[in-house]
């Protein structure tokens, strides 16, 4: 996967960020986000297993765990994770 890729991914979990800031109450909407969600998490991960330089696995790293921090946002207050 090229730049623009992990632009994307990144954009997109950027902006679901700051989406969960504005949470209305909405569970519904935000749990039909997580099938999506956990598809990047798993691009994510099959990119950085991909790689051998060792500053594009750290960057894939952080987006990954900024990821994996909005499921778990989006789980706990659907009342789906403790």
């Amino acid at each position: 996967m090229g730049n623009a890729e992990i632009k994307r991914l990144g954009d997109y979990i950027k902006d679901l960020e700051e989406e969960l800031y504005e949470w209305d109450d909405g569970v519904t909407a935000w749990q039909n986000e997580l099938p999506k969600l956990h598809r990047t998490i798993e691009q994510l991960m099959e990119m950085s297993a991909a790689s051998d330089d060792s500053d594009f696995r750290a960057m894939i790293a952080q987006i990954e765990y900024k990821a994996r921090n909005c499921r778990d946002c989006i789980l706990r207050r659907a009342g789906m994770k403790n």
